[in-house]
């Protein structure tokens, strides 16, 4: 990631982005797995002055399992992302990783 990119705010748009290729990057690696049952979906909730919780739906056959569970939560000012500390926010002691890196299975929620 180039200091510019670093050093500017996450879009609502950089978010969405950073959503559909985590779930992408997710569900393909449920494929790889060979589970055919399970899948996932990532979405912003809205609201946040400071953070955006990334919210991590599953899904078994197709249908959608009860709940949903904090991923990650977002930095608005410059896209870092933060371990859930609950539901409600994140966890301040390191980030991990950005919105604008190509996404990957281990990511803030699963470390």
């Amino acid at each position: 990631m180039n200091t510019q990119e670093q050093a500017r705010p996450a879009t609502p748009e950089d978010i969405r982005t950073f959503c559909e290729a985590l779930t992408e990057v997710t569900n393909a690696e449920y494929q790889r797995q060979g589970d055919t049952v399970n899948t996932a979906a990532f979405r912003p909730s809205p609201g946040g002055k400071k953070y955006v919780r990334i919210q991590h739906h599953s899904f078994v056959n197709g249908k959608a399992c009860s709940g949903h569970s904090a991923h990650c939560f977002v930095k608005i000012d410059d896209g870092t992302l933060w371990k859930p500390a609950g539901y409600k926010g994140p966890a301040k002691n390191f980030p991990r990783g950005s919105v604008f890196d190509p996404p990957r299975t281990r990511y803030a929620g699963n470390s």
